[in-house]
């Protein structure tokens, strides 16, 4: 009954901050929240929109014990997807894929090397089809991201953009 409670609290706030987003981010967000327990979801019920501010704010920072990142994650997401639903209104497709793949970078990205990759490969495939984001490094640095595939985003294998840094 519980866990039924928590699951309605996060599909209400991801419906009510994030509807009309790209399956991937809703995907991402759900596997964020519905992590947290009582007090944080508490908290997260009474948002209504974003920025945070004043009273509502500090209740919500203190409800993470201090820890503004779930709050700017949140913030940085709920941004690009009224840019991403902006972009497609005005038919800019390029402009919302872009926006769409940023979105990943407001989530916690695991870290593998290559050679993990190469051993936990069906594992960590699981895991990015369920939302998680990996870095792949190579020598410690930064080669590859590995994103869940979302049909919303346009991104095929044949897909002609790349994308660098």
């Amino acid at each position: 009954m519980i866990k039924l409670q928590r699951m309605n609290l996060v599909d209400n706030f991801t419906e009510r901050l994030f509807s009309g987003a790209p399956s991937g981010v809703i995907r991402m967000q759900l596997r964020e929240l519905s992590a947290l327990k009582g007090k944080q979801l508490e908290a997260l019920d009474r948002i209504r929109s974003f920025p945070l501010k004043g009273r509502l704010r500090a209740e919500v920072l203190d409800a993470f014990g201090g820890d503004a990142a779930i709050i700017d994650r949140l913030e940085g997401r709920h941004f690009l997807v009224k840019a991403i639903a902006e972009a497609r209104r005005a038919n800019r497709r390029e402009m919302a894929v872009d926006l769409a793949l940023s979105c990943f970078y407001y989530t916690d990205m695991k870290a593998v090397s290559v050679t993990e990759l190469r051993r936990n490969f069906s594992r960590i495939i699981k895991e990015v089809a369920n939302g998680q984001v990996f870095k792949i490094t190579r020598r410690g640095k930064v080669v590859v991201l590995l994103i869940p595939y979302c049909k919303e985003f346009g991104i095929s294998p044949d897909t002609k953009a790349v994308h660098n840094e």
